[in-house]
């Protein structure tokens, strides 16, 4: 681990900085042989920080991280608007020169 967090009287700061070691070292593992030990020792530290800021790095697969489940994969989308290919403007110039002159 790096160098230790300031010194702090509840301990938290401490625990919290553990939960921020092993997920640095959790990332630089190469081996996925290694990477479910790894992942063990961060939920363990997770847990003993109790903190809402480090339960967000640990989830167990296939359990939702919004537990509300707000974050549902979509199944239907708004259908897209028309696109006009036709790029015709006769009509417009035709309308514009018929139009009342409106200088002076």
């Amino acid at each position: 681990m790096r160098s230790s967090p300031p010194t702090d009287a509840t301990g938290k700061l401490q625990a919290v900085w553990k939960v921020k070691e092993q997920l640095r070292l959790l990332l630089r593992i190469n081996s996925l042989a290694d990477a479910p030990a790894a992942k063990e020792d961060l939920k363990v530290l997770v847990d003993a920080a109790g903190r809402p800021e480090t339960n967000k790095l640990y989830r167990p697969c296939g359990i939702a991280a919004d537990p509300a489940g707000a974050r549902r994969k979509r199944t239907s989308y708004p259908p897209r608007p028309p696109t006009t290919t036709n790029t015709d403007t006769s009509g417009v110039n035709e309308a514009l020169r018929h139009q009342p002159s409106t200088k002076s």
